[in-house]
């Protein structure tokens, strides 16, 4: 074949008036050009017929990757058929919103503060649970609360509220269905205050300023102190302890809740941190009690025992 494809080239030299390549040396440039062009051209229209073969060649050879698809969980304990009785339908509404809370928000609030849960449920004191928490765990709480609980959350309202509407519900079922979709409306805050708190974590989680880290170190050892609470309160046979201890540390982020820390405020002073620094530690640290409030009160409503719960709604209405 490449013979005669030589020969080829030698006539196509001699229609552009040239002599013969290899009769004069001026000839071979044109010759070589003339080569190239059409060795191009051939190459290009055989290989025209060759696409599909070669293309399920590839394919075998290196397999597409194909981007997984993330799943949306879905509600576990909630179907048309618990909506015929209020009884079923309370229980599985119970069970729903503590499965929610358990996995989906405490994972959340868990690894926006850049902790690993079984580190919130050991025994592990919170001081070295904060120090050996240095690595930058990039969550994305957006994601997380379009795939962990954004679809359930929605069913729990709607069953919820086809309940109240279409059950005869009891005085006492019509408090509980209430308040299971408060506990579930302060999940979703939790969800959208830790999306900011999370943001500042991370930031100054391996600062060059250490008064920034110490700080901020304070706050994530603040909630996950509460979070360790909320587990043994709802893991434990006996409430009554960690109940007390949820109340007091309610009351403490509600007392807390619009005021500075002596720390930040000599921070301030001392201009040991920059004015954008001390903006942002002041609302972190009312976001953080907002964070440690609707925690416990979800909690509280999820968890707690029936006197707890009436004690709860006493004390809101005092």
């Amino acid at each position: 074949l490449f013979y005669p494809f030589l020969k080829f080239v030698e006539w196509l030299v001699s229609l552009t008036g040239s002599e013969s390549p290899y009769l004069s040396a001026a000839a071979i440039p044109v010759a070589l050009s003339l080569f190239h062009t059409s060795f191009n051209i051939i190459n290009t229209f055989v290989l025209v017929w060759f696409i599909k073969p070669i293309a399920r060649i590839v394919e075998k050879i290196v397999p597409a990757i194909i981007e997984p698809v993330k799943e949306i969980d879905e509600p576990k304990f909630l179907s048309e058929k618990v909506l015929k009785y209020p009884e079923t339908l309370l229980v599985s509404l119970v069970k729903e919103s503590k499965y929610l809370f358990k996995n989906a928000i405490f994972e959340i609030v868990a690894h926006a503060l850049n902790i690993h849960r079984e580190d919130i449920t050991s025994d592990l004191r919170l001081k070295k649970v904060i120090k050996k928490s240095k690595e930058d765990f990039k969550t994305d709480v957006r994601e997380l609360y379009y795939t962990k609980v954004k679809n359930i959350y929605g069913e729990i309202l709607r069953y919820a509220t086809t309940a109240q509407s279409d059950l005869k519900l009891s005085k006492i079922e019509n408090l509980r269905v209430s308040q299971i979709k408060i506990a579930n409306r302060k999940m979703v805050e939790i969800v959208n205050d830790v999306k900011e708190l999370g943001r500042n974590v991370s930031f100054y989680l391996n600062s060059e300023n250490k008064h920034m880290r110490k700080e901020y170190d304070k706050f994530r050892k603040k909630i996950v102190k509460v979070l360790r609470i909320i587990y043994l309160f709802r893991t434990q046979e006996e409430k009554a302890e960690y109940y007390d201890k949820l109340i007091k540390l309610r009351t403490e982020a509600k007392e807390g809740k619009h005021e500075t820390t002596d720390s930040i405020n000599k921070l301030i002073r001392e201009s040991l941190i920059t004015v954008d620094m001390s903006s942002s530690l002041v609302n972190d640290n009312d976001n953080v009690n907002d964070i440690i409030k609707k925690l416990i009160e979800v909690a509280i409503l999820l968890y707690g025992e029936k006197d707890y719960l009436l004690e709860n709604v006493d004390s809101k209405a005092a």
